[in-house]
C-alpha cells in the first residue's frame, strides 16, 4: 500500500513540474516561496487529521518523489524543468522583416542563396561546431541518407547551430533532392529563422506544389505574424490533404486568435481525430473544448467481441429453459475462473511493486508520463487523449444509458414474471393434462415477451461496451509496460464477463418457468419411459402361456410370469396390476359385462368364460410418478383347469403418452395389430 502512495506522490510532483509556469532565464531561485509552499502543504495535511508521524512520513515520500522526478529527467522520460509548451499566441506582424525576404525565381538564384547560407554558418558558428559537423559528414561520405539525417539528429539533441550548418551543407551537396532541400527550410524555421526558411520553401513550392511545402510556409508566416498569408497556405494544403494535422492546427490557431472559437473548435477536433498535435491539445484545454468520443474515434483492432465474450441466449420457449439454464451455470463457472486469475495477477503485481523503487514503478507508466509532460511524442500524446476520452465516456455510459436500460428492463420483466406466477396460482382446477397445457402456454407467452425486451436491452448496450473496452485497451498499450498492461487486460476481461452475467437478471426463469417444468415433469428429471419392445426378448417376457388365478369374493387375483393383478366388480369394475420387471403399476376403472360362461373359472374342475370391459387407466412408474393415462377397452376368453388358467383377448389402448395400440394376447404371446405414434403430451414441456 505504501508503494502505491509513493507512486501517487511521484505523479503529483510530475504534474506540479509541468503545470507550473516556466521561469525566465537568469532569475534567482525564490527559496522563500518553496518554504511557503511546504508550510501550506503541511497545514493541509494537519487539517486532514494526520499525526506528526504521518506528516513526517509524507514529507519523506515527497522527498523521494522529487528524487524520482530528477531520475526521470536524467533518463529522458521528461524534459528538465517540465514540459515545453507550444506557443498559443501569434506574434505581432513583422512587416519590415517580411518585406526583406527575397524571391528566388531560378535554380541559379536558389543555389546561390543556399551556398550563401552555408558560408554565413561558417562565419557565425563556432569553429568547434563546424569541425564536429564536417567530421560527421566525412564519416558518412557517399551516403546521402546518413548526411541528410545529421540535421534532424542535431535538432533532437537541441544543438541548433549544428543543425543549421548540417542542413545547409547537405542542401549544397544534394541540390536536386527535394527532401533534403525541405529539411533545410524546416530546420531554419524550427531554429527561429522563419524569414530565412521562406525563400527555400517558396522556391520548392513554385517548382511543384505540395501540401508539405504549403504547411511549412504557413507556419513560417504564422511565426512572423502574417496570418493572412499563413491561412492561405494552410487552406491550399487542406484542399489537397483535408486531414493534414499541421494545417488544421495552424488554421485553428488563427481562428482562435481572431476570437472565432467555435470555428476553431471544428478544426481542433478534426486534427485530433486524424492525428495528434500538442498545439491542438493545448487549444482544446485553453478553450475547454470537450471531445465526444465519437468525434475522434478511430477503427482499431478488436480485443473483445461476440466471438469471445457474449451473453447467454434469451429463452423464447419452455423447451429452451433447461439448456439455457445449464449454459448460465457454465458461464458463471467461467467467470469464477477469470476472477480468480485476475486476483492472482493482481497479487503478483502487488508483490512486484513492493520490491521496486518508486522510479522503477513510474517507468511502467513511461508512455503516459511522456504524454503528460509533452516529451513522449505524438503517439503517446494521441494515445493518452484517446484513452482518457474513451474512459471518460465509458463511465458516463455505464452510469447513464447502460444503467437506465438494465434497471428499466429488469423491473419490467420482473413485473411480467410476478404476474405470470400470480395467474398460474389462480388457475381454476383442471386435469393434469389441461393444467400443464395452459401453464405451458402462459409460460411461452411470458418468455417471448421478456426475451424481446432482454434482447433489445442487449442491442442497446452491448456493442458500446465492446467498443469502449477495445479502444481503452488498444490505446493503453502505448502508455504502459507489459506488466501493467497484463493486469489491466485481465481486469478488463473480468469486468466485461461480469457484465455479461448481469444480462441473465433481465429474464427470470425461476420460479415461474422452472416451476411449471417441475410440476409437469417431475422436478426436471428425465421421465421414466416404458421399455422399448425388445426384438430379442427373453423367454420370461414372452413365453408365459399359463397363469394362476385365485378367487376373492367378487374379485380375483392373477399371478403370471411377469406381473400380479387384482380385478373385479359387477357392472362397475376396477383392477390393479403391477409389472415385476419394470416396477410400473396400472390402475383401471370402468364398466364390464360377462357375456358367456361355462363352469366356474378358478374352481376345481375348471371352466371357461367370456367378458368385455371399457374404462380409463393411469400408469405410474416405480417412483410413483404418472407416466401414462388414457382409455382402455378389452374383450376376451379365459379357460381354466383348477387354478391354472390361460386366456385369449383383444385389447385396445389410447394412451396420452404411449399413443394408440390394438393387440392380441393368446396364451401369453402378444401381437400388435395396429399402433400410432406417441402423443407425448406429458413430455412436450420438457422437449
Amino acid at each position: 500500500m505504501k508503494q502505491y502512495l509513493f507512486l501517487i506522490v511521484f505523479l503529483l510532483f510530475i504534474s506540479l513540474s509541468w503545470a507550473q509556469p516556466k521561469p525566465k532565464a537568469q532569475l534567482p531561485t525564490n527559496t522563500g516561496t518553496n518554504k511557503q509552499a511546504e508550510k501550506l502543504m503541511e497545514d493541509a495535511m494537519r487539517a486532514q487529521g494526520m499525526s506528526k508521524e504521518q506528516i513526517a512520513e509524507m514529507k519523506k515520500m515527497m522527498a523521494e518523489g522529487q528524487k524520482a522526478v530528477k531520475e526521470m529527467e536524467a533518463q529522458g522520460l521528461m524534459p528538465p524543468g517540465g514540459a515545453s509548451e507550444p506557443i498559443l499566441k501569434i506574434p505581432a506582424k513583422k512587416t519590415a522583416l517580411i518585406r526583406q525576404i527575397p524571391k528566388l525565381n531560378s535554380v541559379e538564384q536558389y543555389n546561390v542563396y543556399v551556398k550563401q547560407l552555408e558560408a554565413d554558418c561558417k562565419l557565425r558558428i563556432s569553429k568547434n561546431v563546424i569541425t564536429e559537423v564536417d567530421e560527421s559528414f566525412s564519416i558518412g561520405a557517399g551516403d546521402m541518407a546518413s548526411q541528410a539525417n545529421l540535421a534532424p539528429m542535431y535538432l533532437l539533441k537541441k544543438q541548433a547551430n549544428a543543425a543549421i550548418y548540417a542542413a545547409a551543407k547537405a542542401a549544397v551537396a544534394f541540390p536536386a533532392n527535394k527532401n533534403v532541400q525541405n529539411n533545410l527550410g524546416v530546420t531554419l524555421h524550427q531554429t527561429g529563422y522563419a524569414h530565412k526558411a521562406i525563400p527555400v520553401l517558396q522556391y520548392l513550392q513554385d517548382q511543384q506544389s505540395d501540401p508539405v511545402f504549403q504547411v511549412s510556409l504557413g507556419h513560417c508566416f504564422l511565426s512572423l505574424g502574417d496570418t493572412a498569408k499563413a491561412r492561405a497556405f494552410f487552406m491550399g494544403a487542406l484542399s489537397a490533404a483535408p486531414n493534414n494535422v499541421n494545417a488544421l492546427c495552424g488554421t485553428a490557431l488563427i481562428l482562435n486568435e481572431a476570437g472565432k472559437k467555435t470555428e476553431a473548435a471544428v478544426y481542433v477536433k478534426k486534427a485530433m481525430k486524424n492525428g495528434y498535435s500538442q498545439l491542438a491539445d493545448e487549444l482544446a484545454k485553453q478553450n475547454k473544448i470537450q471531445f465526444k468520443f465519437a468525434e475522434i474515434r478511430q477503427e482499431i483492432p478488436e480485443y473483445f467481441n461476440t466471438r469471445m465474450y457474449k451473453p447467454t441466449e434469451s429463452v423464447y420457449d419452455i423447451t429452451e429453459v433447461r439448456p439455457v439454464d445449464a449454459k448460465r451455470k457454465q458461464e458463471n463457472e467461467r467467470y469464477g475462473v477469470i476472477a480468480e486469475k485476475a486476483r492472482q495477477v493482481s497479487e503478483e503485481n502487488d508483490a512486484r511493486l513492493q520490491k521496486e523503487s518508486i522510479g522503477k514503478q513510474a517507468a511502467s507508466y513511461a508512455g503516459y508520463i511522456g504524454a503528460l509532460t509533452g516529451n513522449g511524442g505524438p503517439v503517446a500524446g494521441k494515445a493518452r487523449m484517446m484513452f482518457e476520452a474513451a474512459s471518460r465516456e465509458n463511465v458516463e455510459f455505464m452510469a447513464g444509458r447502460y444503467r437506465e436500460e438494465m434497471e428499466k428492463t429488469k423491473a419490467a420483466n420482473k413485473a411480467e414474471h410476478d404476474a405470470l406466477v400470480e395467474k398460474m396460482r389462480n388457475l381454476p382446477y383442471a386435469t393434469i393434462d389441461e393444467d400443464c397445457k395452459r401453464k405451458t402456454e402462459m409460460v411461452n407467452q411470458y418468455l417471448i415477451k421478456t426475451s424481446y425486451a432482454r434482447d433489445q436491452a442487449i442491442r442497446n448496450t452491448l456493442n458500446q461496451q465492446y467498443d469502449y473496452d477495445n479502444q481503452k485497451m488498444y490505446w493503453l498499450s502505448f502508455l504502459v509496460h507489459n506488466e501493467q498492461y497484463r493486469l489491466a487486460h485481465i481486469q478488463a476481461v473480468e469486468n466485461l464477463v461480469g457484465r455479461m452475467r448481469k444480462y441473465d437478471d433481465l429474464q427470470m426463469l425461476y420460479p415461474g418457468p422452472e416451476g411449471v417444468i417441475y410440476g409437469c415433469q417431475g422436478a426436471g428429471k428425465d421421465k421414466s419411459k416404458k421399455p422399448e419392445e425388445d426384438s430379442v426378448a427373453t423367454p420370461d417376457d414372452t413365453d408365459c402361456p399359463l397363469q394362476f388365478e385365485i378367487p376373492i369374493g367378487v374379485a380375483k387375483a392373477k399371478l403370471s410370469c411377469s406381473s400380479f393383478s387384482i380385478e373385479g366388480g359387477e357392472g362397475l369394475q376396477g383392477s390393479f396390476e403391477k409389472n415385476f420387471h419394470t416396477g410400473e403399476m396400472t390402475i383401471f376403472v370402468g364398466v364390464g359385462v360377462g357375456f358367456w360362461e361355462k363352469g366356474g373359472i378358478a374352481q376345481i374342475g375348471g371352466g371357461a368364460e367370456g367378458a368385455a370391459k371399457a374404462g380409463v387407466f393411469v400408469t405410474v412408474n416405480g417412483e410413483g410418478k404418472v407416466i401414462d393415462y388414457g382409455d382402455k377397452a378389452e374383450v376376451g376368453f379365459e379357460a381354466a383347469v383348477g387354478p391354472l388358467t390361460t386366456e385369449a383377448k383383444l385389447t385396445g389402448v389410447l394412451g396420452m403418452e404411449s399413443g394408440g395400440k390394438l393387440g392380441t394376447n393368446i396364451a401369453g404371446s402378444e401381437t400388435v395389430i395396429w399402433k400410432t405414434e406417441t402423443l407425448g403430451v406429458i413430455t412436450n414441456a420438457q422437449k
